[in-house]
């Protein structure tokens, strides 16, 4: 597990973590499924391709583990339950968690107020950035990627897919009606264009070849 230091998290932030969900691992696998409850296995056994099946099934094991270790429960005794807009949660819990997933990898973020927003993607280098950003960012953004590398538009994407996960939204709110800043060569914040409200964002490497974002609204 990757853990990142809280001197390097949002205030807030009690947790922010990535770790790999490959393997099939007979004795992990039979542990991870002990772990999950009905709903979780009957969506698990959805899936069509085994490899994707073993990574959620690890992931989400995980994510109770660690859920249950703040909470001081065990993981198979964390209720997780699903807002209206397909975010989980944890009811009646005094914090408030995102996870996402890219290739073999999850991350995960717990924060003890507010709604944290959590993005996870897999640099590709062969992406065709300028092509995605000239129909979904605004004009600041693509020249920002169009003077650096293929790199800073997933820096600029997961930092807007985190505020789009944070308030729960998904993608009706669009990347357009995000505005990223970038201080010393990253984003720094985001603004909701349709509010104007505007938070902290951080974006950094993770394992692999992935960027991970996060960000936190405070509560009401």
């Amino acid at each position: 597990m990757d853990l990142f230091p809280g001197s390097s998290l949002l205030p807030g932030t009690l947790l922010l973590a990535v770790q790999p969900t490959e393997g099939d691992g007979t004795s992990q696998g039979e542990e991870a499924w002990s772990i999950l409850s009905e709903s979780e296995r009957l969506r698990a056994a959805r899936f069509h391709f085994e490899r994707d099946r073993h990574r959620w099934i690890n992931g989400r094991a995980w994510v109770r583990q660690q859920l249950g270790s703040v909470l001081g429960r065990s993981p198979e005794a964390v209720e997780i339950a699903t807002e209206p807009g397909g975010r989980i949660y944890v009811p009646g819990a005094a914090l408030d968690f995102n996870l996402s997933h890219t290739g073999g990898w999850i991350a995960l973020g717990i924060c003890q107020d507010g709604r944290l927003g959590v993005d996870l993607e897999t640099i590709d280098p062969t992406f065709p950035a300028l092509e995605i950003a000239s129909e979904f960012f605004l004009p600041a953004e693509r020249d920002w990627i169009a003077a650096g590398r293929v790199e800073r538009f997933f820096h600029l994407w997961t930092a807007k897919e985190a505020l789009m996960k944070a308030t729960g939204r998904g993608l009706s709110l669009p990347p357009d009606k995000i505005r990223v800043s970038i201080n010393d060569g990253t984003p720094s914040t985001v603004t909701n264009l349709e509010t104007g409200e505007t938070h902290p964002v951080t974006t950094r490497p993770g394992p692999g070849s992935t960027i991970l974002a996060t960000v936190h609204l405070p509560a009401p």
